[in-house]
């Protein structure tokens, strides 16, 4: 019989950190987390199976990692039960934006969160990182070995490809709902214990988030947001995640936009 590995994969300020603790509070000390040293890496197949056989010795154990790749989770002994939480693109960058804020700085998306108003950090990562202002969670859904600097339809449909392989696919402006939704999995998978809703990293929002975003953004800056997100925005439509609801492999439904 297979070991069970329940892998989160952790895009940033997509309430990775809140999944991480409430998995730790389940998993205990066979809860792990793995990354590279390298800032911005990628933790690929052989690099994932080298980290489960060297640490993990136990049936059951849970991990998370900014890194790893969903199109090449395999490890051999293991049956590897994925976890992963999408975001709307404008409110992940609003998250972005107040994380760098409030954080002891460090690196320069700190410093300019501090100086600048959200208008003209926006401005400055469109001008200055492709990577992070353009379709980031197709970029991370659909990467194998490293980050493509040209993310086409290509590397969509990939990560639609991907998602469809992971039993617990959540969006964080449904949190609670998406926590029933990976409790309802650790449970068919006989882990005890149930995940609690934390808030972990929570950025001291507004009320009406999409309301302050649309107000200080202005249209056309959104309108440019919007475009270079268009892949970001269809992985996560209604149309795809009703696909993924009437997909046999995930029984408890993705309800992102209900």
């Amino acid at each position: 019989m297979k070991k069970k590995l329940f892998l989160h994969y952790h895009i940033f300020k997509n309430a990775g950190t809140s999944i991480g603790r409430a998995l730790k509070e389940i998993f205990g000390e066979t809860m792990y987390f793995y990354d590279s040293d390298q800032p911005g890496g990628v933790i690929n197949n052989n690099m994932l199976t080298e980290f489960v056989e060297g640490s993990i010795k136990c049936n059951v154990a849970g991990l998370s990692s900014h890194q790893t790749c969903l199109s090449s989770s395999r490890v051999a002994g293991f049956q590897v039960i994925g976890f992963i939480m999408l975001r709307e693109p404008l409110q992940r960058f609003f998250s972005m934006y107040n994380y760098h804020k409030k954080t002891d700085p460090k690196i320069k998306l700190d410093y300019l969160a501090k100086e600048l108003s959200f208008r003209d950090f926006m401005k400055w990562i469109i001008k200055n990182s492709r990577l992070v202002s353009s379709n980031f969670q197709t970029n991370f859904c659909s990467k194998t070995d490293t980050y493509p600097q040209n993310i086409s339809i290509q590397e969509l449909i990939i990560a639609k490809e991907n998602l469809l392989r992971t039993e617990g696919f959540g969006i964080v402006e449904r949190f609670d709902d998406s926590l029933t939704l990976f409790n309802r999995i650790l449970n068919k998978h006989q882990v005890q214990g149930k995940l609690e809703s934390y808030q972990e990293n929570k950025s001291d929002q507004q009320v009406d988030t999409m309301g302050f975003i649309k107000e200080e953004l202005g249209t056309k800056l959104i309108r440019k947001i919007k475009g270079l997100n268009r892949l970001d925005h269809e992985l996560r439509s209604e149309e795809h995640t009703s696909e993924l609801q009437s997909h046999s492999f995930i029984s408890y439904a993705v309800f992102c936009l209900k």
